[in-house]
This record gives structure tokens, C-alpha cells and sequence, in this order.
């Protein structure tokens, strides 16, 4: 620091002593604003200033809805001492809103993790080997001194704490059944890693394989597999068949469900579920088992028996000496209805049996934020300007960030939304179809320069117009499925004018399923992919279902199932019964022959419902005024299946130069996606480089 002149009076060095304290004594609060403080040490009948902290969060909420409610003439911000604390549910109102003005932060004050915990802690040492005989004879003689248990009812929970074992799955069905199977389930972690309870087979899936009857569902009554002879031959093992529970995609990859077994013949192989199926059973249909004690023979494994209120688990190797979670807390560890201007910066939000955050507001920020281990939903935020940035989203159950209802479709008028710099991964854990990582919704929404990562389906989806999803690194998701897209949206004539530009998607699907990288599904129109690098798509690089005015260009692609598959199939040849009438009642969500519509987008304004017009490019279900040109296609599954591209879209859309090489080495400069000079007769593909050096989360200094 420089040396101050003798000159400098006193005065003036008070000030400076002060500024510099605020700067670099560990103090973060700022002059002029209204500040709090809370400290697991501090006591909710102190004043919350510096020296008098308040202990719970809960408190700190009323201090400043109180202050609002005396007149904001400042922000409020409100300094969480490092800790855990213990949260069962923060509730906000408009009551507790501030202004663009003098807005309200909840943020950590810098000595450390900030945790807002729904959990409850199960200590280590309170894990003890197993002694009881009969519980010994049901475990496989390999693990029995690896599996530890835990007596609940001794740590002070109930079976109501506890809860039953409940239904999930996007097409559970349980709720048409009075069975008690309906709600969120407690879970267990270590680590901040999410346990599995004891299931057969420990990876993967078995296949039906065969279907004795396929029930009646219009009666609630479930059909009958066959499952195989080693399946059976382990089932004969178990104690309690009758308490087993099944995972299962008895038809669609895409369509997930559990229920509990009815009943199970070892002698014929035949295992009746206790809830019906929505889309029937197939013969290779994919199910495991779960909840049974003599399948907790994996390390992440754990089972609870609920008559006797003892936890067995099989410790994760990673995790000796290390405690365990249990989340409790049925109920979102945030909520929001009419909230503005609130933000929550550098704060961890772990273990709720519902969601971390959801809230319906405008102007809410999470900032460089955690959130773990939630049953079902990281992030929901209803409204406009919301921003959740730099945040790290993981182990989650169902949906990571979410912001949705933002802007005006009639009148195209954005909301502002975004999703920016996050790392979004192992999402879907529980529901394990149709959970984005990120996802947004109406108008103007963005999804920029994140990582989304890990993931059984899809990554990402979005609604309504005018969205963005640029910049973003997009990896290993897509692992359960076919039908799917890393990118997913679909069904609808009217979300035009959404970009998805300058993405990497790389290792999209998996070994036993061939899953796409950006699908615009069932007619899914008006949408733009350019500047993309899609690498080992197994399925489609791009699969377009049939929709109109779909912009492909500038991307390129290596060693994908198939580059792109665009077809016709709502196509109607003036006697087919498929009229897509369902497809084309979506064009009345917005009033698309009106302004900004018939500005914005004037060939859509121009459509035709006519079944008379079918023969033209305006009627509505044809794939028309389309455009795929200027992509590079590399890699050797490109060159055998180069084009899946139906008559109809080379009739009514415009399919143009495009290039397809078998080695990456030929066109692209060693070790980057830059393109190198192209082929004479392909120089007017007038190619642009793609800014890949930019993609994915931004870059931050050592």
C-alpha cells in the first residue's frame, strides 16, 4: 500500500480506515443499504446486525418484510455466516419483494458454504454392522459384513417422517388407484450422491419375455409378463416378493412408470404389476426390481424396513468416515408467489423430498448458487426477467432449471429469462423421462454458455417463440432412450422464430440406444439450428418430423447414425385419414394472420387449412419452405447413410449444397473444428467458422 502524506488529516484517515475495512476486513457489507446478518451461532432474539446476529433464515425473511413494509429507501441485503442450516420452508410474497430500485439479496457473507439443508444428518458412527440373524441369512454371503444399518425410530423419526415407498414415473398411473402409493419419497445420500434402493438387476435393465395378458386398463386391471428363468430363479430367493416394487418401460423407451408387484409365480415366471400400464407391455419391454432386502448387495444400495424402522445400506466405498443425509422435508425449501427483485447469491440448497426453489415472480436471480440432491425439481421460476447464473445443479430427480411463463405470445413480447454459465448435470435420476436440465418458455427465453451433462434423456427443451439456445456444451445424455433428443421440442405449428446456435453436443445416447442430438418432433415448425457441432450422435444428428420453414445450416457433424432424417409424415394425399388435424388446431394458439405475427413470420401468415389445398406448399401439414444447405457431414456412418430425407420435403423445401467427407483429417484443421479450405466446387457453400473456442461455460482465470 502507498504511503500517505503527512498532509492527509485525521478526518480524512478515519474515512479511509473505514473504507478500507469494508474492502479487506472481511466485511462485505455495502455503505448505503440495509443489512442483516445470520449465524448458526447468533439467536433469532438478537437485532441481526454484525454483532447480534439472528440463527435462522426464517427470521431473517420477517426482518426485511418488515423493513419493506416501514418504506425501502435503500437495498436490503441480508449475510449468512457459513453453516447448515436447517430449513423446512422459506416462504415468500409480494410482502417480501423489493424494488428495481432498492432490490433484496440473500447472500453468503464470505466465511465459507452457505447450506440451506432439508435434511437430516445420520451420523457415521451410528451405522453398526448387522447382528440379526434372520436379516443375515437373507443377505448374499459376500456382502454381509459390508451392509450397516441404522435404527431411525432411536434417532427420533417416525414412519410419518419417513413416509411410505410412493409411485413416480412420467406415466405412473398410480394415481388412478386407492393405494397410498401417491406421494414424494424420502431419500438417502452420501457424499452428496444419491443412493439407490436395493434393486435386481443391479445395472441395466432385464426384457419381458413374452406377454401372458394385457389386462384391462379401462378397468384398472393390469396385464401379466413373463419374465425369464434367471429372474425367476432369483426371485425364489426373496422373503417378501409381495413388498417388491418394478421400474419399467413395459412399452416406449420414452414412457417411465413404477408400481408394486401384485403377485409373482415362480413356477410359470408370470409377474402381474399392481397398476396398469398406459401404452400396454411389449415382448422385450425393459423393468427392474426394487425394494427387495436381498438385492442390497451393491455398493450405493440401501433398503428401509418400515414395520421395523431400521435403514440397511451398502456404504459407498468413497464415503467411509463420511456422514449420511436423509431428506425429510416434504415441501419446496423456497416458494414465491408475486415476488420481485430478490436474489440469492452463493447459497447451497440441498435435500427436499419436493423442489429447492420454486417461485412465481419477476426480477429473481440465483446467482453462483448450488443446489443437490432434490426429489424432484432443482429451479422453477414463473415470470419475467428472471436469471439463474453460474449456478451448479446436481443429483437431481427429475427437471434441473426451469423458467417458464415469461413474456406474450399474442403480441411476441419477451420475458427475458435466462439461464447463463451453469453446470447442470446427473438430473433425471428419478424421473428419468422428459426432465430437461434446462428449460424455457414462452417468449424470449435463454439458454447460454452451459454445461448440461449426465442424463438418461433429454438435456433441453424450450416453448413458445423467440427462444435462444446458444453457446452451450451438451454431453453424455440421452443414455435410456431411442425416441429421444439431447435438444427436444415438438408438436406444434406456431412456436416459430427459435435459434439453437453454436452448441457442442458430443456422445449423445449410448451403447444399447441410438438417441438424437437436436429433434424438432411431430411437426415441430419455424425453428433455425445453425453453427452446431454435433459429435457420435448415435441416432439422428438432426430428426425433423415433418415440420415447415426448418432452418439447417452451418453445421457440422462426425460420426453420427445419420446426419439428418427429415420426413413428411403428416403429409395428406386427399384420401389418407391422417388429416394432423390435432397439429394444425396448435396455429390457434396465436393469432398468426395478425401483427407482429404477419410481420414477423408472413409465411406463416399465409397458411392454408383447407384439406382442398393439400397439394400445396401452404397447406398447412406439408413440409414446406424448409432449408438444408451448408452443413458438413464427416465421419463413415455419414457416407452409408448420407441422406433420410422424405420426396415431399425435396417437393416443397429446398435442399442445397451440403458435404459430406469421410475423415475428420480432410476437413478439419488437426485438433479443432475449424474447417479448412474447402473443395473448389464447393467454395460457394459460402461456409462460416464456427466460434467454438467460445462455447460452454465461460472461462475463469487460475
Amino acid at each position: 500500500m502507498k504511503t500517505f502524506k503527512k498532509t492527509i488529516t485525521a478526518a480524512l484517515l478515519i474515512a479511509l480506515s473505514f473504507t478500507v475495512c469494508i474492502g479487506f476486513c472481511g466485511c462485505t457489507q455495502k455503505v448505503n443499504e440495509t443489512a442483516y446478518y445470520v449465524s448458526p451461532n447468533g439467536s433469532d432474539e438478537n437485532d441481526g446486525s454484525k454483532n447480534k446476529p439472528f440463527a435462522t433464515p426464517e427470521k431473517a425473511v420477517e426482518a426485511v418484510r418488515e423493513t419493506i413494509a416501514a418504506g425501502l429507501e435503500k437495498p436490503v441485503t441480508v449475510y449468512f455466516h457459513a453453516g447448515d442450516y436447517k430449513i423446512t420452508n422459506i416462504t415468500l410474497t409480494e410482502a417480501d419483494s423489493g424494488t428495481a430500485e432498492y432490490p433484496v439479496t440473500y447472500k453468503a457473507y464470505g466465511d465459507g458454504e452457505v447450506i440451506f439443508n432439508g435434511g437430516k444428518t445420520l451420523a457415521n458412527a451410528d451405522f453398526k454392522p448387522v447382528t440379526d440373524e434372520n436379516i443375515l441369512s437373507r443377505l448374499k454371503d459376500d456382502v454381509k459384513d459390508k451392509i450397516r444399518v441404522i435404527d431411525l425410530a432411536s434417532q427420533g423419526y417416525t414412519l410419518e417422517d419417513i413416509g411410505n415407498l410412493y409411485a413416480w414415473g412420467a406415466y405412473s398411473t398410480a394415481k388412478k388407484y386407492d393405494d397410498g402409493t401417491l406421494g414424494n419419497n424420502c431419500e438417502l445420500f452420501w457424499n452428496d450422491a444419491r443412493l439407490t434402493i436395493a434393486r435386481y438387476p443391479n445395472e441395466g435393465f432385464n426384457r419381458v419375455e413374452s406377454v401372458i395378458d394385457e389386462g384391462d386398463k379401462s378397468n384398472l386391471i393390469a396385464g401379466t409378463i413373463k419374465v425369464d428363468s434367471e429372474t425367476i430363479s432369483e426371485i425364489a430367493t426373496w422373503q417378501e416378493p409381495e413388498k417388491a416394487w418394478m421400474f419399467a418401460y413395459f412399452q416406449f423407451d420414452w414412457a417411465d412408470m413404477t408400481t408394486p408387484v401384485s403377485s409373482i409365480d415362480v413356477d410359470t415366471g408370470a409377474v402381474t404389476p399392481a397398476h396398469y400400464s398406459t401404452f400396454g407391455y411389449k415382448e422385450g419391454g425393459e423393468y427392474y426390481f426394487f425394494n427387495v432386502l436381498e438385492e442390497l448387495d451393491c455398493e450405493g444400495e440401501y433398503y428401509i424396513d418400515r414395520d421395523n424402522m431400521l435403514l440397511y445400506v451398502y456404504p459407498p466405498e468413497e464415503s467411509k468416515g463420511a456422514d449420511a443425509a436423509i431428506s425429510l422435508t416434504d415441501a419446496n425449501l423456497v416458494s414465491g408467489e408475486n415476488v420481485e427483485h430478490v436474489t440469492f447469491e452463493d447459497i447451497s440448497f440441498k435435500c427436499s423430498r419436493k423442489n429447492a426453489v420454486q417461485i412465481v415472480g419477476n426480477n429473481i436471480t440465483f446467482r453462483n448458487c448450488k443446489v443437490t440432491n432434490i426429489y424432484l425439481n432443482a429451479i422453477l421460476i414463473d415470470g419475467n426477467d428472471n436469471l439463474v447464473y453460474g449456478c451448479e445443479v446436481a443429483h437431481i430427480g427429475r427437471e434441473g432449471v426451469v423458467l417458464m411463463k415469461g413474456g406474450d405470445r399474442a403480441t411476441l413480447t419477451p420475458g427475458n429469462n435466462v439461464i447463463e454459465n451453469c453446470y447442470i448435470h446427473h438430473f433425471g435420476q428419478v424421473y428419468r423421462t422428459y426432465a430437461s436440465g434446462a428449460r424455457v418458455g414462452y417468449v424470449g427465453g435463454k439458454i447460454i454458455h452451459n454445461e448440461i451433462a449426465y442424463a438418461p434423456h433429454s438435456a433441453m427443451s424450450y416453448t413458445g417463440s423467440d427462444n435462444l439456445v446458444a453457446y452451450n456444451y451438451i454431453h453424455d445424455v440421452v443414455t435410456d432412450s431411442n425416441d429421444a433428443g439431447a435438444l427436444y421440442c415438438g408438436g406444434s405449428l406456431s412456436m416459430y422464430g427459435n435459434v439453437v446456435k453454436y452448441n457442442i453436443f458430443e456422445d449423445i445416447g449410448s451403447e444399447d440406444h441410438y438417441a438424437n442430438a437436436i429433434y424438432f418432433d411431430d411437426g415441430m415448425s419455424g425453428q433455425t439450428a445453425y453453427g452446431n457441432i454435433i459429435i457420435r450422435a448415435g441416432g439422428s444428428a438432426f430428426l425433423i418430423g415433418g415440420g415447415r420453414e426448418i432452418v439447417i445450416k452451418n453445421n457440422i457433424t462426425i460420426d453420427c447414425g445419420t446426419p439428418i432424417y427429415y420426413d413428411d409424415r403428416f403429409y395428406y394425399d386427399g384420401s389418407s385419414a391422417n388429416l394432423a388435424t390435432a397439429l394444425m388446431g396448435t396455429l390457434n394458439e396465436v393469432p398468426y394472420t395478425e401483427e407482429p405475427w404477419k410481420s414477423r413470420f408472413p409465411l406463416l401468415a399465409q397458411v392454408s387449412t383447407d384439406p382442398e389445398d393439400y397439394l400445396s406448399p401452404d397447406f398447412a401439414p406439408n413440409p414446406s419452405y424448409s432449408l438444408v444447405e451448408t452443413n458438413i457431414f464427416i465421419g463413415s456412418r455419414a457416407e452409408k447413410n448420407f441422406w433420410k430425407i422424405s420426396e415431399n420435403v425435396y417437393k416443397f423445401s429446398t435442399i442445397g449444397i451440403n458435404y459430406s467427407y469421410a475423415g475428420v483429417q480432410n476437413i478439419l484443421e488437426d485438433g479443432t473444428y475449424t474447417v479448412k479450405e474447402l473443395p473448389i466446387f464447393l467454395n460457394n457453400m459460402q461456409w462460416e467458422q464456427i466460434p467454438y473456442t467460445e462455447i460452454g461455460r465461460y472461462k475463469t482465470e487460475d
